[in-house]
């Protein structure tokens, strides 16, 4: 929250964690939320189990089918959350697994470093950020296999590593997110904002006390 520049939250999963960390921002839950027509599945007609004895249903589709279930429920969230992709400079990415289900996103993504090599894209995965290391070589070698690992997940050709490394970072070994001071932080804030509202109810009840008499 220090650095002076537009965000954007795009929330994958179905909790209102964010939102309630990040008061007064807005978060885009493309899957929607727990209480809110949570969205789940595959992202594509491609993904259903081969095998199957019966062809899909349009019905079954529209399920099953992330995307398509996305466009009948609200196409606004999946509009807005291409948008802020397809806009932005740098991306953060905590949490994401990036796997099939999330082709649509993958391939999004991919597209946009593809697009400019000022785009930077930054990935904190929990495997590589407690993974220790004692030097600055060995974490190096850390980042460089993050890295090539993300490479495979996004489907990018060996060709295109060269190009591609210096926009993607890998953080290893660090604590980037500070979760546990976030939500004492958002604790601290709470307290305050009720300690304002107790005293502002109060300054109200005298003033109609001092009005009455």
């Amino acid at each position: 929250e220090t650095v002076n520049a537009n965000k954007t939250y795009i929330c994958y999963n179905y909790t209102s964690v964010l939102d309630k960390l990040l008061v007064e921002k807005h978060v885009v839950h493309v899957h929607g939320t727990l209480t809110n027509d949570p969205i789940v599945g595959i992202d594509n007609d491609t993904q259903f189990l081969h095998g199957l004895n019966f062809v899909p249903s349009s019905r079954l589709k529209r399920a099953f089918i992330k995307p398509r279930l996305n466009e009948a429920c609200d196409t606004r969230r999946m509009i807005e959350a291409i948008k802020a992709i397809v806009d932005a400079d740098v991306i953060c990415i905590y949490g994401l697994s990036l796997g099939n289900s999330d082709l649509t996103w993958k391939e999004t993504i991919t597209e946009w470093l593809h697009s400019s090599s000022e785009h930077h894209l930054f990935v904190y995965d929990y495997y590589w950020m407690i993974k220790p290391h004692r030097t600055a070589a060995e974490r190096f070698e850390h980042e460089d296999e993050a890295r090539l690992n993300l490479f495979r997940k996004l489907n990018i050709n060996e060709n295109e590593y060269n190009a591609l490394t210096r926009q993607i970072h890998m953080p290893c070994g660090k604590k980037i997110f500070e979760i546990k001071e976030i939500i004492e932080r958002y604790h601290e804030k709470e307290q305050t904002q009720l300690a304002k509202a107790r005293e502002q109810e109060e300054s109200n009840r005298k003033s109609s006390t001092g009005r009455l008499i």
